[in-house]
């Protein structure tokens, strides 16, 4: 039987995972004229939009990689904060600062700005991106780390590298690999232990949400609304070319399967634009729903040798 082709491979910097973190990462690597290669596991960059809000050090980024324009087409910048309890109007937060030249509070499209972080690394010869590639181990040495990774038609990888950025998102293979753990982060930014034998868990802070993306949006509302509602917490945020994210807080004893059916998805929106008295009555276009647990973690250590963690494999919240 003959064996699989094996390819090898050397160069600087790997970079596992083609989220925002990983693209960003091979652009500012692009610059540097630094040789580089992406893997990504998955065939083609992920349509879901996770990530919604970014601030002004963000865009000073995307703005060191020049990819500033090409990213402020499809961003909402400048986005205020409204607090509101009923018809009752109890807080406003508008920023002024503009400290790194952008604002502090804008809003994105996930898709749309991956798309264009990999676009822009069509600028540099020294950066190759290799979809449906998956790294299966790694080892490393003192001035090296030696990766073995296969594709999706069945070819082994044998690739060197300097360094080895692990973006492959939360539940990161290579942390994992690593022996590196997760350490939650409570409110006051304090860690909390999560071995076994702890005695005490703040309850209080693991807060499950159903989160709502929706397209098409009629309301020309540009600010992050949070409905201080005691009956159900929510919020809505404004995302460029008409699209929004809603957020409802599941009250206790609610099962999760129980919200997230269409019909009472649109009932939670119709029911919390009431309150704003707008006169909003379009159904809205749901294209994603999911259920999130609110928590904050963050690895014991950020690196490890030669391999680093970056974006959710370093931070999650």
């Amino acid at each position: 039987m003959q064996q699989p082709r094996t390819i090898k491979r050397k160069v600087s910097v790997v970079i596992v995972g083609a989220g925002p973190t990983g693209l960003s990462a091979a652009n500012l690597l692009g610059n540097a004229g630094i040789d580089t290669l992406l893997l990504e596991r998955n065939a083609t960059l992920s349509d879901i939009p996770r990530a919604i809000s970014i601030d002004d050090e963000g865009l000073r980024t995307c703005q060191a990689m020049g990819l500033g324009n090409a990213i402020l087409e499809n961003v909402l910048l400048n986005v205020d904060a409204h607090y509101l309890s009923g018809r009752y109007y109890l807080s406003k937060i508008a920023p002024t600062s503009n400290r790194n030249g952008y604002p502090l509070i804008s809003t994105f499209h996930q898709p749309a700005f991956e798309a264009t972080l990999l676009q822009g690394l069509e600028r540099f010869a020294c950066v190759e991106v290799l979809f449906q590639h998956t790294v299966e181990t790694f080892v490393q040495y003192e001035h090296a780390v030696q990766i073995s990774a296969r594709s999706a038609d069945g070819l082994f990888y044998d690739i060197e590298c300097l360094y080895l950025l692990a973006c492959d998102g939360g539940k990161s293979n290579i942390r994992h690999a690593l022996g590196i753990p997760m350490q939650k982060v409570s409110l006051q930014g304090l860690l909390l232990p999560t071995a076994r034998g702890n005695t005490k868990r703040n309850h209080r802070y693991f807060q499950k949400w159903l989160v709502v993306d929706t397209a098409q949006d009629e309301d020309k509302l540009v600010n992050v609304t949070f409905f201080c509602n005691p009956r159900r917490p929510a919020v809505t945020v404004p995302a460029p070319n008409s699209r929004r994210r809603w957020e409802f807080m599941l009250l206790p004893g609610e099962d999760e399967k129980d919200l997230l059916p269409v019909e009472v998805i649109q009932q939670l929106i119709q029911q919390t634009r009431a309150s704003q008295r707008n006169g909003l009555t379009q159904k809205a276009q749901i294209e994603r729903r999911a259920i999130y647990t609110f928590h904050a973690a963050i690895a014991k250590t950020l690196s490890q040798g030669r391999v680093f963690l970056l974006g959710d494999a370093a931070h999650l919240m």
